[in-house]
């Protein structure tokens, strides 16, 4: 307690009033807000990636362009000079080679259309029966060297050498030299070809036959291709 000096009032002396500090909450980003600031960075990181890498990228591709340049230019300049060299030295005339003949070895065998003929179906046996061109041909072996099998293709003509029908064949019956045998066969008829039906129609005297010559197995061994 004290007493004022001029009007002696008693007092009581307080302290100095304090204040106490307000701290304010420092507000928070949203989630959104947070994750859009994520992406931005992320996004000018990309970007900066992919606009230094088209830099380094143009960069060597500059070079490569330079360094193709000049070697074109150089190449170039070699090229003229060979030009004019071989314009200079002309080349020398080489002797062209002999042509090798090749002969064909002549067939054998030669073949004869003996008789033509159609064979209906037959259902009545135990083995039914198809429809069927047949026909008989002689073989006639005119080399000196005994066959023992060989294979071709029998083809059928009209008398104007225009061909009918083509039929390969593998047989095994042999022919001795200078001799002559008779093979019997027979084509599957299909009345929706026009070329079986043709050789079926084709009478026998206005037929002719070619043998186009395959293989040959001879009786000593050998062997032979035409």
């Amino acid at each position: 307690m004290e007493a004022c000096p001029r009007c002696e009032v008693i007092y009581a002396k307080y302290g100095a009033l304090v204040v106490p500090e307000v701290r304010r909450p420092v507000p928070r980003p949203s989630a959104a807000v947070a994750d859009r600031f994520a992406r931005n960075r992320r996004s000018l990181l990309t970007h900066g990636a992919v606009g230094l890498l088209a830099l380094l990228v143009g960069f060597y591709a500059g070079q490569m362009y330079l360094q193709m340049k000049i070697v074109a230019a150089v190449s170039d300049a070699f090229g003229g000079a060979a030009k004019a060299l071989a314009r200079e030295s002309p080349a020398p005339v080489r002797p062209a080679p002999p042509e090798s003949k090749v002969i064909a070895e002549e067939s054998p065998l030669s073949v004869t259309l003996v008789k033509k003929g159609f064979r209906d179906q037959d259902f009545s046996g135990s083995r039914v029966v198809t429809d069927a061109i047949t026909f008989a041909v002689d073989f006639s072996n005119s080399g000196s060297k005994d066959i023992r099998a060989f294979d071709g293709a029998l083809v059928f003509t009209d008398l104007l050498d225009n061909e009918i029908l083509g039929a390969r064949v593998s047989i095994s019956d042999p022919v001795a030299a200078g001799a002559t045998i008779r093979w019997d066969g027979e084509l599957e008829f299909n009345q929706f070809m026009d070329r079986h039906r043709r050789l079926r129609d084709q009478a026998a005297g206005d037929l002719r036959v070619a043998f186009k010559p395959g293989r040959f197995l001879y009786a000593d061994g050998t062997r032979s291709d035409q």
